[in-house]
């Protein structure tokens, strides 16, 4: 019994290996979450467990961003499930983390801010699912692609075994 692995060919360009959504959101993820950690680090105010816990948040965010960096460079194959992975853990957090600024004791300008970068995660987030649908989609069965011409998840070969 043979295992063979179906991988996509990669070529040069880096829109064959990932779409542009997911390009985006690797970008805006690491353009937040850096600077997070780079206003943690100059905080004077933050120590302890509460330094440890926001660095934790943050430095989850960049390793996920990286992790669909790994993929889009090493295997293209794995795109769909890390950037899932990033969407659905970005949408979440700046879902519970938005509505608690917005509710919070914080001047106007900082509850503006923190909604325009919730509010765009979140975006970039659901323009990564409606590309590759939804978490669920390979445990569940087929979704529809949404770009004319490509096939569905189930559609899709990850891996076949040769009894040969």
């Amino acid at each position: 019994m043979t295992l063979t692995t179906s991988r996509p060919q990669k070529s040069g360009s880096l829109l064959d290996r990932a779409p542009l959504p997911v390009l985006t959101l690797i970008g805006w993820t690491l353009f937040v979450w850096v600077t997070r950690i780079r206003n943690i680090g100059t905080d004077e105010g933050l120590s302890g467990w509460s330094m440890i816990w926001r660095l934790g948040v943050a430095g989850t965010f960049v390793v996920t961003a990286a992790s669909v960096v790994l993929a889009v460079l090493v295997r293209p194959a794995a795109v769909p499930i890390t950037a899932r992975a990033l969407a659905g853990f970005g949408i979440v957090v700046w879902l519970i983390r938005g509505v608690d600024i917005a509710v919070g004791d914080h001047d106007a300008a900082f509850i503006i801010v923190h909604l325009v970068l919730a509010g765009t995660t979140i975006a970039l987030g659901l323009a990564v699912f409606r590309r590759f649908g939804p978490w669920f989609g390979p445990w569940f069965g087929s979704w529809p692609s949404p770009v004319a011409g490509e096939p569905g998840l189930a559609e899709r070969p990850v891996s076949s075994v040769d009894d040969g």
